[in-house]
């Protein structure tokens, strides 16, 4: 083919690739091509046409104002924007998995945690996009919960990420205190109330005696101690209880009458007049006479204990020799009035002498001068005729 030919279709070729690339009216120039017929020389002449602009550095903005670059469909020769969702990677598309997946997130980025996007597939339950663990999503995607060890500050006062109750932070991640219904460190019991008449204190102390409130069914009255209207174990002051309450006066309490205890809770003493049978008193009339019913050593008056008893005996001697001047049933010995001699009486010296007054005198110191004058009373004594001094 000869150089003329050549260069002619070269031209035709190029005018055509110009034509194809026309403005942006569609409209292409045409193109003169004058040839020689010189063998030596030759002059193509190229008129062309309108110059287009090229506008490729603004890419159209997308219908969601994203400014992802359009797409050209090569067989319809049209120019669309991506699809975010539409399974196809389009522009400025990073991934389209037709929808959210595990690695895709719905606005066709790509899923990973902090990216601010809450991807469930991929197993996020929260995304704020930033690292604070403290906040009510955790750097891990995860929400935020008790347990997690991480203090939520608008919702725990603690977390200590175990499940142990009764330490320095408790299940529901809150502080030890008393009345959380958690028994502490510190703490007896804590049944989470205030009510003091139970067996666990508002303070999460056990209940007990002494503390000042009455525990209900157990104590019948709680002063803090011994008062004169409760004893020391807190029941009310009975004497007789067994409790000795000073407070209310009680020397003394056996529980009843004993040999050292009065039934009054008084110590048992002969003369307190309280009679006390455990002490082996069978009276006591708070004195010392002895002519009364109830004698020394609170004893009860009865022939043979040495003391006269006004009204009842007309003597004592004591003894248990009937035939003397005072015979067992403690009455005197003595025959019936008779006037004449042998008047028996008594000498200082205690021997029996006979008083032989034949004048119906009376002797001195007789025993009893009951008899009319000139008659006396004479005891069935053997008559010892003595000098004793009278």
């Amino acid at each position: 083919m000869n150089s003329k030919l050549t260069y002619y279709l070269t031209s035709v070729a190029l005018g055509a690739l110009i034509g194809a690339c026309g403005d942006s009216s569609g409209e292409s120039t045409a193109t003169d091509v004058t040839t020689t017929t010189d063998a030596s020389t030759s002059q193509a002449s190229t008129t062309a046409g309108p110059t287009t602009t090229d506008d490729s550095s603004n890419p159209p903005t997308t219908s969601d104002g994203s400014g992802t670059n359009p797409t050209t469909d090569s067989t319809t020769d049209t120019t669309s924007d991506p699809v975010c969702g539409d399974g196809v990677v389009e522009g400025d598309e990073a991934c389209d998995d037709a929808g959210e997946s595990a690695a895709c997130n719905d606005d066709c980025t790509l899923a990973a945690c902090g990216d601010g996007v809450v991807n469930a597939s991929a197993g996020e339950a929260c995304d704020d996009g930033n690292d604070d663990n403290t906040d009510a999503c955790l750097d891990s995607c995860v929400d935020a919960s008790c347990g997690d060890g991480y203090v939520w500050t608008r919702a725990e006062a603690c977390d200590d990420g175990d499940d142990i109750d009764d330490n320095e932070c408790s299940n529901s991640c809150a502080l030890p205190s008393c009345g959380d219904g958690i028994v502490q460190m510190g703490e007896d019991c804590d049944d989470a109330n205030d009510d003091d008449t139970d067996d666990c204190l508002s303070s999460c102390l056990s209940a007990s005696c002494g503390d000042g409130f009455v525990q209900a069914g157990v104590e019948d009255c709680d002063d803090g101690s011994e008062t004169d209207l409760c004893d020391a174990d807190c029941t009310a002051v009975v004497c007789g209880d067994g409790v000795v309450n000073q407070t209310a006066g009680e020397v003394c309490d056996d529980g009843g009458e004993s040999m050292t205890c009065d039934d009054d809770c008084t110590p048992a003493e002969c003369g307190d007049m309280v009679v006390n049978q455990a002490a082996g008193e069978d009276c006591d009339d708070g004195n010392t006479d002895n002519t009364d019913a109830c004698v020394d050593g609170c004893a009860a008056a009865s022939c043979g204990d040495g003391f006269v008893q006004n009204g009842v005996e007309e003597c004592d001697d004591g003894n248990n020799v009937d035939n003397d001047l005072c015979a067992n049933d403690c009455a005197l010995n003595l025959e019936m009035c008779q006037n004449g001699a042998d008047l028996l009486s008594t000498a200082p010296s205690g021997q029996a002498v006979v008083c032989d007054d034949p004048n119906n005198q009376t002797c001195e110191q007789d025993i009893v001068t009951l008899c009319p004058i000139g008659w006396h009373l004479c005891s069935q004594l053997e008559h010892h005729n003595r000098n004793d001094g009278w």
